[in-house]
């Protein structure tokens, strides 16, 4: 089961687009439903002013979680 594809841009041969199947895209639009449940279910006792906060840590965690990459690549 193939649920992403892979393709060469033909502007930049270096640059991979990855994009979704039919299969990656219908698992997708099953799985989200489920995954907005768990998000709501989990926050759903944290005031609006923490939940605020704790979706801009977390936005920050993954930025930097970006570093990882760049020390990786050197």
């Amino acid at each position: 089961m193939r649920l992403v594809s892979r393709s060469r841009l033909e502007n930049n041969a270096r640059t991979v687009a990855i994009a979704l199947t039919k299969e990656g895209a219908r698992l997708a639009a099953e799985l989200m439903p489920i995954a907005q449940h768990f998000e709501e279910v989990a926050v759903s006792t944290l005031p609006p002013a923490t939940l605020k906060v704790f979706k801009k840590t977390l936005i920050n965690v993954y930025a930097r979680l970006d570093t990882i990459e760049e020390e990786l690549r050197t």
